[in-house]
């Protein structure tokens, strides 16, 4: 009696021909042997889960990471093995008034979408503000960098802007010394799909300008409901002192207060912190940092 090839069958197949599609475990193998190598398996497959969550638990603990500011929605991610990205560096004086640090090291810049103040003006043709620029990480789908995890989740842009590239727009999960931090880039409002994709989330970058020029104030919050975090990291926001005149552009204005009710707020004596899991506040606080003090205001 012929019968559906069972989970087992794929995992023996696997096991005993290298993964060959088209032969049945039940061609390969006794009864018998069925028994004893599914025992095996679970076996495997206990010990191995088990190690894992050992190893990521004791990983876990007190492994420091370094989240830098660096302007507008840029941010700069260094893992306890020092590899370091950077999240969506801005074009220089393209509609915001400064420039971008020259040559910034990094071993990877992740992007967002294709916006100049999220792709360092590359959709544009501009030059990107490295001699040698470094890896580029664009497209959904996940991604390991020494000890850091980059998870592309697909949204879509906010509003009616970025029709130009079909509103694609991606958000990041990383992943790094046992800690969540999402880069929402430009997202419009959380769906089911997002909120599934993401789960929840320690670090939440998100925009916060007072115009709600990408995330009106209830979908700023249906966002920190949904995932959760502990910390929440304003951008994409005017930062007069650093604006051509102290004037900010067109749709932009200064940072906006936090959304959720009794969320303490945390001024961060300047543009970088350490974190590590175990330090993370048992509350929700919204952390506003400085600008990196290598940015110029542009004189033009």
């Amino acid at each position: 009696m012929s019968r559906t090839p069972s989970v087992w069958d794929e995992a023996l197949e696997y096991v005993m021909i290298g993964g060959q599609s088209g032969i049945s475990g039940d061609d390969i193998v006794t009864n018998g042997l069925r028994k004893t190598m599914e025992r095996i398996i679970t076996g495997m497959f206990f010990i191995c889960s088990i190690s894992t969550s050992l190893i990521f638990s004791a990983h876990s603990q007190e492994r420091e990471v370094t989240i830098e500011y660096i302007a507008h929605a840029s941010f700069r991610i260094t893992s306890p093995q020092g590899k370091q990205i950077i999240i969506d560096p801005y074009a220089s004086d393209v509609w915001i008034g400064y420039e971008y640090p020259k040559n910034l090291k990094a071993d990877a810049l992740v992007i967002t979408h294709p916006h100049y103040d999220h792709d360092g003006g590359a959709y544009r043709g501009l030059a990107m503000p490295w001699e040698t620029t470094p890896k580029q990480y664009r497209y959904i789908g996940a991604y390991q960098l020494g000890d850091m995890t980059l998870i592309g989740v697909p949204g879509k842009h906010a509003g009616s802007f970025g029709k130009e590239f079909g509103q694609k727009n991606i958000i990041w999960v990383i992943e790094v010394g046992g800690m969540r931090i999402a880069h929402l880039g430009d997202n419009g409002p959380i769906t089911d799909q997002i909120r599934t994709a993401i789960g929840e989330v320690d670090i939440l970058m998100l925009p916060a300008d007072g115009d709600q020029h990408i995330l009106k104030n209830s979908e700023a919050l249906e966002f920190i409901e949904a995932l959760n975090p502990k910390i929440q990291i304003p951008m994409h926001y005017c930062i007069e002192a650093l604006e051509k005149s102290g004037k900010c552009p067109g749709g932009l204005l200064p940072i906006a207060d936090p959304v959720r009710a009794n969320t303490i707020v945390n001024n961060i004596d300047g543009n970088a912190i350490t974190i590590s899991k175990a330090s993370l506040p048992q509350n929700s606080e919204y952390w506003i940092f400085q600008p990196s003090s290598l940015i110029v205001r542009s004189s033009n």
